[in-house]
C-alpha cells in the first residue's frame, strides 16, 4: 500500500521516480518521471517525452504496483 504521506514527501522535494502501474486492461506499465500532485485518490504524474514535450498522467493510487527512486530499487510499494 503506498502511503499518502510518501507521496506527499516525493512532491515536496520534486525527484524523479519510477512508476509502476496498471491500466484499465491489467497490464502494467513503468514510467520515470515527476509527481506534480496528489488529488483525492490518484496523482498527476508528468512524464517528458524527449522532444521537449511533456505528458501528464493522471493515475488513480488503486492501480500503482510501486513507486522507486531509481530503477530495481524500491522506494514505496
Amino acid at each position: 500500500m503506498i502511503h499518502r504521506s510518501d507521496i506527499l514527501k516525493m512532491i515536496q522535494s520534486g525527484e524523479r521516480v519510477y512508476l509502476t502501474f496498471y491500466d484499465g486492461e491489467g497490464s502494467s506499465w513503468t514510467l520515470g518521471g515527476r509527481i506534480l500532485q496528489l488529488i483525492e485518490e490518484a496523482i498527476i504524474f508528468r512524464v517528458r517525452t524527449g522532444r521537449d514535450m511533456d505528458r501528464m498522467l493522471v493515475i488513480y493510487l488503486n492501480r500503482i504496483k510501486s513507486l522507486e527512486k531509481t530503477v530495481g530499487s524500491r522506494y514505496v510499494s
